[in-house]
């Protein structure tokens, strides 16, 4: 190549820019025809939206906005999370923000409910840090990569920025509607909260865990101290202002202070004894709760232009005035007791006399990102006849973000959630099995040489002790409770929905690096369905955070059996 390098470079740099905008056209074309052709061929309306927030940056504001003009609103609704998320990335932001503004001013009810739990995680101090360190690890690079080259804190104050105006609009759009709505998610908060042995059985429960890494052989502790790691923990537990109510604050501090001792096995008596007396008090607790006394607005509900939430999401015209409106709740708040935590469940009546029963789970995760990443993936494993490929998908029900630790899913009538935890929990319980005292037990004559080894021989003798087929049980038994059937169809059924999606998470989960696939984050309904919490991807690909995937002998002998009609085989 002859001539000025600079020339070159700035040739080079004109014929990127004319084909960027060129793509970017030729995507919102698509868009348009799709939007009056839904069921024509070509690629899925998301995948779209995908590939044109990962090409617009500097300079394509002028292709973009043109473009958008002519694309229908309810195009981009299933791809609202992804589009809010462009909101934490500069210059996407500037292109992004008319977009949902006008999105807002057509749809509001789709828009109140995504906007909201962004801007709930997005005022959240620590998911500031978490993202610092996501930003740490990913290197920072340039806007069309990943994040800006810039300070994440200043990038979540943007995001908050955007998302407050975006509110505003609705307002401005919407004055009689939005308060209303507003109101709602409030109230559904109000309903929805946990109680104060909750979380402080969360906290214990989770620092229990934490002490049963130790010793081990990344520690540079001496035995029986504690280890730094959780000092800090316990530290932060007692530090945080916004982990209970104020005048709760006094008892939450005085439980963390207890918990600053000298020795490890002495915490671990400690935790052990506050598990099973925050346990007791939980499950004491009556299994309906009256909704008057928590709510009297949700109790005596009288608004008439409040749709039931999760109806906005074909490619079509969606049809407003088609939608079902919220009537009434029902006066009965059902608690699902599991594993400590409690599943609320509550149920909105909808003037087509039809019930819609909603899950509040608890989660450290995104659920609003999770149901598009399965909305996104289902169609890549649905069937195809010129490539011979099964039919198969991920259960995926709507859901929103009441707070960083709360999501409200849309579950079918007859769906309950139990964690692998829970069911393995209920079977030491049955049993009269304790496997932390067992842990210990068999650990503390090794306590002064500990290595992979000695803790592999541990690990042996202690799963001697776990039935292999305490998962195949609860399925058999729950399947045939729950849907209702006496004949192994429903076994059947379940526990080949059950290998399905165990088989498509952990390929997600292994291609995305998502870590802590533990049991407690993992969740099956009596028809086999799954639910993953915390399916977040990891960049620090730091292998001390577990693997992506779960395959234990209790999974193994849920989902397999020998011969030519195995559960496998028949997927």
């Amino acid at each position: 190549v002859s001539g000025d390098p600079q020339d070159v470079s700035a040739e080079t740099a004109m014929k990127r820019k004319v084909w960027t905008d060129f793509t970017i056209k030729c995507f919102l074309q698509s868009l348009e025809i799709h939007a009056k052709n839904p069921r024509g061929e070509g690629l899925a309306t998301d995948e779209i939206v995908c590939r044109l927030q990962w090409l617009i940056g500097p300079g394509d504001d002028d292709a973009f906005q043109k473009g958008i003009s002519r694309v229908p609103e309810q195009i981009w609704l299933k791809s609202l999370p992804s589009l809010i998320c462009g909101l934490a990335r500069e210059p996407q932001a500037s292109l992004i923000k008319p977009l949902l503004k006008r999105i807002a001013a057509k749809f509001p009810q789709a828009t109140i409910y995504p906007i909201y739990s962004a801007l709930a995680r997005a005022k959240d101090p620590r998911e500031v840090n978490a993202n610092v360190n996501f930003q740490n690890n990913t290197g920072g690079e340039s806007a069309r990569d990943v994040f800006e080259s810039m300070p994440m804190d200043v990038v979540k104050s943007g995001l908050v920025g955007h998302l407050e105006e975006i509110m505003q609009h609705l307002y401005g759009s919407h004055p009689l509607l939005l308060p209303h709505l507003e109101k709602l998610i409030g109230q559904i908060q109000i309903i929805l909260k946990p109680r104060f042995e909750e979380i402080l059985l969360s906290a214990a429960r989770s620092l229990l865990d934490s002490c049963f890494k130790f010793p081990n052989v990344h520690t540079t502790e001496e035995n029986g101290v504690i280890p730094m790691e959780i000092r800090q923990r316990i530290n932060e537990y007692y530090d945080a202002q916004d982990l209970v109510e104020a005048e709760e604050r006094e008892a939450k501090n005085s439980f963390f202070k207890e918990l600053r001792v000298n020795d490890l096995s002495q915490l671990i008596d400690k935790l052990s004894s506050a598990v099973r007396n925050l346990q007791t008090k939980l499950n004491s607790l009556p299994n309906f709760l009256p909704l008057h006394t928590l709510s009297p607005f949700l109790s005596n509900f009288s608004l008439d232009h409040i749709e039931i939430p999760g109806q906005y999401f074909q490619e079509t015209d969606p049809g407003a005035d088609l939608h079902v409106m919220i009537h009434s709740f029902h006066p009965r708040i059902k608690l699902v007791k599991e594993r400590g935590a409690i599943t609320r469940r509550f149920e909105v009546i909808g003037t087509d006399g039809r019930t819609y029963p909603f899950l509040a789970c608890q989660s450290t995760g995104d659920l609003t990102n999770l149901w598009q990443l399965l909305q996104r993936t289902n169609p890549l494993f649905t069937s195809s006849l010129p490539t011979r490929k099964r039919s198969a998908c991920l259960n995926s029900p709507w859901t929103f973000n009441l707070s960083r630790n709360m999501s409200v899913l849309k579950s079918p009538l007859d769906e309950k959630l139990f964690s692998l935890a829970h069911i393995f929990e209920e079977h030491c319980r049955k049993s009269q099995m304790d496997p932390l005292i067992a842990y210990r037990h068999l650990i503390l004559p090794h306590s002064n040489n500990v290595n992979t080894t000695i803790k592999h021989q541990v690990f042996t003798e202690l799963a001697k002790t776990v039935p292999e087929n305490i998962l195949r049980e609860f399925v058999h038994m729950k399947a045939r409770k729950e849907i209702g059937s006496s004949s192994f169809v429903a076994e059947y059924s379940s526990r080949k929905r059950a290998a399905v999606e165990m088989g498509l998470y952990s390929f997600l989960g292994h291609i995305l690096a998502v870590p802590n696939r533990n049991p407690e984050n993992i969740y099956m309904s009596p028809s086999g369905s799954l639910l993953h919490f915390s399916f977040s991807p990891d960049m620090s690909a730091d292998p001390q955070k577990g693997v992506p995937f779960r395959y234990t002998a209790n999974i193994n002998s849920l989902v397999s059996f020998t011969g030519s009609s195995a559960l496998f085989s028949s997927v």
